[in-house]
């Protein structure tokens, strides 16, 4: 039985590594832009994704709070966001 545990953990492992390598749970396209240019190690300004995508405030704000609110990154002090997963 524990050899059976250990076999399903590295299949699950394997098989999010592949998706979420590519999508993390499901995000639309501009989730997915968004969450792609927060680095991984690090956090990154508001200002700064604003200069580096064509979104308005709001909306860069609201896809932002979506991710959040996926588990994804989370804010930071001096309005910076950083990656979770």
């Amino acid at each position: 039985f524990p050899q059976l545990v250990s076999r399903l953990g590295e299949w699950a492992g394997a098989a999010s590594s592949l998706g979420a390598a590519k999508n993390p749970v499901g995000l639309s396209r501009q989730q997915l832009e968004i969450y792609e240019k927060i680095p991984v190690a690090g956090t990154l300004i508001v200002e700064t994704l604003l200069g580096q995508t064509d979104l308005p405030p709001q909306e860069l704000l609201s896809l932002l709070t979506e991710l959040e609110l996926k588990g994804l990154v989370c804010q930071v002090p001096g309005q910076g966001y950083a990656r979770l997963s």
